[in-house]
């Protein structure tokens, strides 16, 4: 395996998130659930944990936006309270 394949993994997972919740932005609940359930996989092999960054915090507040979308369905998207889209947040200072 090539040194840089967890890290492109990584921000992929990083980036489908991201992806996902602008999806959200614009009522795509298809493209929304869809990324954010590839997000989740693809980052669940990082936790706890991964260059600084709280995975596990994060993946569990995307797990608890999907599960929420899910709920309410492409009918309801609109009604998503957004203040629970997650933020990144850092276990620890990275140092050049």
């Amino acid at each position: 395996m090539d040194a840089l394949h967890p890290l492109r993994l990584f921000y992929q997972g990083i980036l489908q998130l991201a992806v996902a919740y602008y999806h959200l932005g614009n009522r795509n609940w298809q493209g929304c659930v869809i990324l954010l359930s590839t997000g989740i996989e693809r980052l669940d092999y990082f936790a706890p944990e991964y260059l600084g960054v709280d995975v596990e915090t994060l993946l569990e507040q995307s797990a608890a936006c999907l599960e929420a979308l899910q709920t309410l369905g492409p009918e309801r998207i609109a009604i998503f309270d957004t203040a629970r889209i997650p933020k990144i947040a850092y276990v620890r200072e990275m140092r050049p």
